[in-house]
């Protein structure tokens, strides 16, 4: 599924619209339709350690956050978008391999100056791809909220 299906489902852009145009609309609009609540209003939980994302992470599913609230209740657990592909695999040293065809690079995770943790990965040209902000990770899940294209919740599984 690509970001324009995505976009489609979740309502942010007709089918019709380019890719690049997506990007630019979301960037601009989003925020503003979303009342500027593009982060949670309370304070980011727990710190999460580079240590518990080590390991290797398949895509399983994305859920809209579709009260835009960055909090992934069990209704919009109810209306998965399935057949997304990704991986991520975090080493403790700190490189990677990401993407289906297992692009190899590095990882940060980054606090933001309000305390919300994301995961970014580099390629070897040093391109930057933020996979989102960590909303919770346990042994077995690891879930990204993801704002590039509305709100989106990526679900990973431990491989």
């Amino acid at each position: 599924m690509n970001p324009c299906d995505i976009a489609e489902r979740v309502g942010v852009l007709p089918r019709n619209v380019l890719l690049k145009e997506t990007f630019f609309y979301a960037a601009l609009v989003l925020p503003w339709a979303l009342g500027g609540h593009v982060m949670a209003s309370e304070p980011p939980g727990k710190s999460i350690q580079a240590a518990d994302l080590i390991g290797a992470w398949q895509l399983t599913m994305m859920i809209t956050d579709k009260n835009a609230n960055n909090r992934l209740e069990d209704e919009e657990r109810k209306d998965p978008i399935l057949g997304a592909e990704d991986y991520m695999k975090l080493n403790a040293d700190g490189s990677c391999e990401f993407y289906t065809l297992k692009v190899k690079g590095r990882y940060e995770i980054k606090t933001s100056s309000s305390g919300y943790q994301t995961v970014v990965l580099f390629d070897k040209d040093k391109n930057k791809s933020s996979r989102g902000r960590i909303y919770s990770v346990t042994k077995d899940e690891l879930i990204l909220l993801d704002h590039s294209s509305g709100s989106t919740f990526k679900v990973y599984k431990r491989l």
